[in-house]
């Protein structure tokens, strides 16, 4: 029979850490919020965050991968619900190798690229 490892408040102290280390990766920095494809973005689209004073690129997750996380957006124009992937610039190849791939496929059962924006630290 396995024995339960103790519960100890350092334990969850430290993962709590890694888990805000690894969030931190997938927020949208000053210098994105600054940059001229995120002004782009945003006139497009409105990410959904948890309350009016959570920054940008900091609302729930829909999912996380390997090297990006999914936040919830709306269209301004037509008001649907969109997905947007953040990904950590330095990523990028892997990125755009995804983009090329996605930009070719047109099937009811995969989700449509629509755009992609490249900011100083991140790819949305």
């Amino acid at each position: 029979m396995a024995s339960k490892k103790p519960f100890r408040p350092e334990d969850s102290d430290e993962e709590d850490e890694e888990e805000n280390e690894e969030e931190e990766l997938y927020q949208l920095t000053e210098d994105d919020r600054e940059s001229e494809a995120y002004r782009q973005f945003k006139s497009k689209y409105e990410l959904i965050t948890t309350t009016p004073h959570t920054p940008a690129g900091r609302g729930p997750a829909i999912g996380k991968g390997a090297f990006s996380i999914v936040r919830r957006a709306v269209n301004r124009l037509s008001g649907s619900a969109v997905a947007v992937k953040i990904v950590p610039i330095n990523f990028a190849t892997e990125v755009l190798r995804e983009v090329e791939t996605m930009k070719k496929i047109d099937h009811p059962y995969v989700l449509k690229l629509y755009d992609v924006y490249i900011c100083p630290k991140h790819v949305l």
